[in-house]
């Protein structure tokens, strides 16, 4: 199952990528430290440049905001498509065929 920071990553990700069009690495470690997923002598590492890289300071602050309206996004999924997955998921099932 997928986390609900997975979908987060996956959808600035796409926000990302329709704003540059090509996925520029500073971008992942970027979102790596916000998510806390780097190792500490990285993270020492980024954020001296943050300090010293007022452009890319930029850059990750607007991830930051990006990533927290991102956090407070809140949508269900159409009854119908849960139906549907539900009916797929009965009808697929190994126990329906004992």
């Amino acid at each position: 199952m997928y986390s609900v920071k997975f979908f987060q990553r996956k959808q600035l990700y796409r926000m990302t990528k329709l704003n540059n069009m090509v996925k520029d690495p500073t971008q992942d470690k970027l979102l790596q430290l916000i998510y806390n997923e780097l190792p500490p002598k990285e993270t020492i590492r980024l954020l001296e440049e943050l300090s010293h890289n007022r452009p890319l300071y930029e850059v990750y602050q607007q991830m930051k905001e990006d990533i927290h309206s991102l956090n407070s996004y809140q949508e269900s999924p159409n009854n119908t498509s849960i139906k549907i997955i539900l009916e797929e998921s009965c009808s697929s099932s190994p126990m329906e065929m004992i």
